[in-house]
């Protein structure tokens, strides 16, 4: 949950296809859960992390690879063997 709107990291549309955007959006709170609102963080070998959404299975990273300020971010199957993209690494505030 984002601190500052209290809203969501989710999968827009609660697409399971490649290239959906990743946003924020209002709790779901239905049954059964609402597994595009739910993540896995798993730690690969080099110390970075991937984010998996536990809905459709696919990794966050920025759209075309992009290294530009103010770019969104979408969904897209396990890309590491290409690069680095869907790496993140996680700082204390």
């Amino acid at each position: 949950m984002n601190q500052y709107s209290g809203f969501f990291a989710s999968i827009r549309g609660r697409s399971t296809g490649d290239n959906a955007t990743a946003i924020q959006f209002h709790a779901q709170y239905t049954l059964p859960s609402e597994p595009f609102q739910e993540w896995d963080f798993i730690k690969l070998a080099n110390g970075n992390w991937m984010i998996q959404n536990v809905h459709s299975q696919k990794y966050i990273g920025p759209e075309n690879r992009s290294t530009e300020n103010d770019h969104f971010c979408i969904q897209y199957s396990d890309q590491t063997i290409e690069d680095s993209y869907q790496q993140w690494v996680f700082e204390e505030i």
